[in-house]
């Protein structure tokens, strides 16, 4: 159980914040006790919580999706090829021009495990939001919400949206990383996998980070405080939430790094003239993540991972370039 509870810190903070904001819905202006409760039903049992709203197709799809996704966690966890990550996942020496080279040694089971992972944290902040944002009461704009990087036409003249994803489109992938993985996975296979993952990142962290914590500490502040200052708390709070979130293992970015990029995507979703606006900051996020995944897959180098093979040793200083700080890729 060490091992699975090593593969991903950071969705434990997650958690510890979603419960510190369970505890906290029930004072929101458009939620009430029994909204509160349901939520907290449908974040321990799957399903449960839309379903006593009767609301049957989230019940469904976001009910289904975790319930599938814990399954796979589950199958691929319990396995004893599972690696302990990131100690075994990822190394990083220098090569004779001293170079940065970065290997990363993937079993399927650690692989899948983390995929199965990422998805059921990222569905449970999607759903988590929604029963926020709807009051527990019907409502389609989530699903909306979710495909907001593909609503070009609500952002695609926007210099904020195009800024960084321009940087990243102009910016190479990394060149001197190689994986290590098991025969049954290939490149083609994991790019599939981590553009949904990457994605829906983009999702559920800037629904819960942006949509509910700096909303609701900005309408909070609100009623005694101007709105500069309640903007402007609300965006500093929510960032530092963010970069708690990532502790900066493995391919998260670092705390540092998410604080700045919480900055930037906070005044994106709250501009200083302008309503909120959690359609271009999820498009900047999502495809943030996505390009970067994609390009470190097409220009990595894959070999198949001897029997057993793993790092010996975790020493990753490769970092992405964003408006001068960096993301771990």
């Amino acid at each position: 159980m060490g091992q699975v509870l090593r593969i991903k810190l950071n969705s434990a903070v997650v958690i510890c914040f979603l419960g510190l904001a369970l505890m906290m819905v029930p004072f929101q202006a458009r939620a009430d006790l029994k909204c509160a409760g349901t939520a907290l039903a449908e974040w321990l049992v799957p399903g449960l919580g839309y379903a006593i709203n009767d609301d049957y197709d989230k019940a469904l799809i976001f009910g289904g999706l975790r319930w599938w996704a814990i399954n796979g966690y589950m199958q691929y966890s319990d396995s004893e090829n599972l690696q302990a990550y990131p100690d075994e996942v990822y190394k990083e020496t220098k090569n004779e021009d001293g170079e940065d080279v970065t290997d990363i040694y993937l079993s399927k089971e650690t692989y899948y495990t983390m995929a199965y992972l990422r998805l059921y944290t990222n569905i449970s902040l999607i759903t988590f939001y929604d029963f926020y944002d709807g009051g527990c009461k019907d409502n389609t704009d989530t699903y909306w919400e979710i495909f907001s990087p593909f609503q070009f036409w609500k952002f695609g003249d926007s210099y904020t949206f195009w800024i960084p994803t321009g940087i990243q489109l102009a910016t190479p992938g990394a060149s001197n990383l190689t994986y290590h993985v098991d025969a049954e996975l290939t490149r083609e296979q994991m790019q599939r996998i981590d553009f949904i993952n990457s994605q829906l990142t983009g999702a559920g962290e800037e629904m819960f980070f942006r949509g509910f914590i700096q909303r609701s500490i900005y309408r909070g502040l609100n009623r005694s405080f101007s709105k500069g200052a309640a903007r402007w708390t609300s965006i500093f709070v929510a960032s530092s939430l963010f970069a708690v979130a990532h502790d900066g293992s493995g391919f998260s970015a670092n705390p540092g790094a998410a604080f700045l990029a919480g900055l930037y995507l906070g005044t994106v979703y709250h501009p200083a003239q302008g309503d909120f606006n959690l359609t271009e900051a999820i498009a900047i996020h999502s495809w943030w993540n996505s390009l970067i995944s994609y390009k470190n897959y097409r220009d990595a180098t894959f070999v198949e991972r001897a029997d057993g093979e793993t790092a010996k040793t975790l020493r990753v200083n490769n970092y992405q370039p964003l408006f001068g700080f960096t993301y771990r890729f």
